[in-house]
């Protein structure tokens, strides 16, 4: 991959044309906002999309055709959740040999120390959780190093969005992307910052590089690329960076494979996949619900002769001018007010949205019970509600095999950088360690519970039962707590008693143990007194 040099190429380029025509769709139901619906589905440039999602593409075409324009920012919540569960609790992340039983190397405390710093002020686990929530609705995300002296004394996690990418994957990984940014947009043109991030060739003994360059073109084509100096005073970056590692430095996330929609990429899936229908059919349902509230208010129908001049109906009044009148036509209700309420269909509309928000949490891997829907009067043990929430944990489990080793690598890649350009200590032959945590907690209740049976079954040993209380220990810290606990209850067992009528003694004064028989210690225990 190289960076652009046909100033006429159009861009985002043609060969990421239709995986960007998803994304922006994507990109429209995550945002929540109605108006970039309608530049979706409504405008010109909306393609064959219009015809599958009639509501708002019915409200582009023919503003008057649905007064009630009301969108449902479903999509926006699933998302959310989503990067929620995945890190309902905060990774854990450390140097492995600061956590080795017997003595630890001073390095390796020093370089655990310097990452617990690194992750703490540059704000880790919130932008994981962001990473997580972006690569739920766009399909996979983009973690690497960034740093700015003038900024902070440390490296930066940074994100970069799928829709602001061209990446090249082989064999599924990725072999090298392109990010993009608009700098400014003008009259004269767009200003685009690309960045093209490589590795060093295999074998080659080099470093990575991260080679900037600026572009003004126009909206669908990527323009001239600009000089140095200029690059530098938009973006603050130099034309070439070498890093300090010969891997690559971008992390690519995907939400989850394979794509159904395009199988050989190395692209992820989005969990909005497949449900755009349902997200469309969700909102008509809504904004049809709103439209009988607003067609249910009561009306009072009147006879023009009660209208006054101003067009208004006094209904205080006792007498109104008046009226020759049929005999019996006031019985009748003749030339009489007349009340008009329209029923409400507030069951059906609620029973047909529960069943479709119920449809596009399922299709997205989710059980229903994870968003609190038909939860109603139920209070559950641990167990039963991972019962209930298996299919949420399986889909969390499947995410979080790729999370793991981009974490573990973009770390090692994090603190190359701080030992490169903020002089840290560096990982040097250290490794990294991750522990994701689980989406539904554990019940510590149910865990005892679990130990305390197989303790009297005799069916587990003392470390399998280390270890389901603390499945994320290393093999170090089970080995030292399973020794801990044999130590104590070894200090718990009563001294055994001594053969043929002999007992133990020990001296006070000098701590000597010694054996005698029972009948020397009465005889002089008789003289003593």
């Amino acid at each position: 991959m190289n960076l652009p040099t046909d100033a006429s190429a159009p861009w985002p380029p043609k060969a990421q044309a239709t995986e960007y025509a998803k994304m922006s769709e994507w990109s429209a139901w995550y945002s929540g906002d109605p108006d970039r619906l309608l530049e979706v589905y409504g405008g010109a440039s909306s393609g064959g999309r219009s015809r599958w999602f009639k509501f708002w593409s019915r409200i582009g075409k023919e503003p008057e055709a649905q007064k009630a324009q009301l969108h449902v920012p479903v999509a926006g919540d699933l998302a959310a959740v989503s990067g929620a569960l995945l890190f309902g609790e905060a990774p854990s992340i450390r140097v492995k040999e600061a956590h080795a039983s017997g003595r630890v190397p001073r390095k390796a405390k020093d370089a655990e120390e310097r990452m617990r710093t690194i992750m703490e002020r540059s704000g880790l686990y919130n932008r994981l959780v962001e990473g997580a929530e972006s690569a739920a609705a766009m399909g996979g995300a983009y973690l690497f190093p960034a740093w700015d002296k003038e900024l902070a004394d440390h490296p930066i996690p940074a994100i970069a969005q799928a829709d602001q990418a061209i990446p090249e994957f082989k064999h599924g990984m990725l072999r090298s992307v392109l990010l993009w940014r608009v700098v400014e947009e003008t009259d004269q043109g767009i200003y685009r910052h690309l960045e093209l991030h490589r590795p060093a060739p295999v074998g080659s003994g080099g470093k990575a590089t991260v080679q900037h360059a600026l572009y003004k073109g126009t909206k669908t084509a990527i323009g001239t690329r600009l000089a140095e100096d200029v690059l530098l005073a938009l973006t603050g970056f130099e034309p070439l960076v070498e890093l300090p590692f010969p891997n690559l430095d971008v992390e690519y996330i995907p939400n989850m494979r394979p794509n159904r929609l395009w199988r050989q990429s190395g692209l992820g899936l989005s969990d909005f996949s497949g449900s755009e229908g349902l997200f469309d059919a969700l909102d008509e349902v809504y904004a049809s619900w709103m439209r009988d509230i607003r067609l249910g208010k009561a009306r009072i129908i009147v006879p023009r002769d009660f209208i006054d001049e101003g067009g208004h109906v006094d209904i205080d009044h006792e007498v109104y001018q008046p009226m020759d009148m049929e005999p019996g036509a006031a019985e009748a209700g003749a030339r009489s007010m007349l009340a008009q309420q329209f029923e409400i269909r507030y069951l059906e509309h609620r029973e047909t949205a529960i069943e479709l928000v119920e449809r596009i949490v399922s299709n997205s891997g989710y059980s229903p019970q994870t968003f609190g829907i038909r939860i109603e009067g139920r209070a559950e043990s641990g167990s039963a509600l991972r019962i209930r929430e298996n299919k949420t944990i399986l889909t969390l489990k499947r995410k979080s095999q790729w999370w793991g080793p981009s974490i573990q690598r973009l770390m090692a890649n994090l603190m190359a950088v701080d030992a490169e350009v903020f002089r840290g200590p560096g990982l040097g032959d250290l490794t990294v360690e991750v522990g994701l945590g689980a989406g539904v907690p554990e019940d510590p209740v149910e865990l005892a519970s679990t130990v305390a049976q197989l303790s009297a079954a005799q069916a587990a040993s003392t470390e399998v039962k280390v270890r389901i209380i603390h499945p994320h220990w290393s093999r170090e810290e089970v080995d030292a707590e399973v020794k801990r606990i044999h130590e104590e209850q070894q200090a718990a067992k009563p001294e055994p008693p001594a053969p043929g009528g002999m007992t133990t003694e020990t001296d006070s004064q000098t701590g000597e143990t010694s054996v005698r028989s029972e009948r020397a210690i009465a005889q002089d225990e008789g003289e003593g007194s």
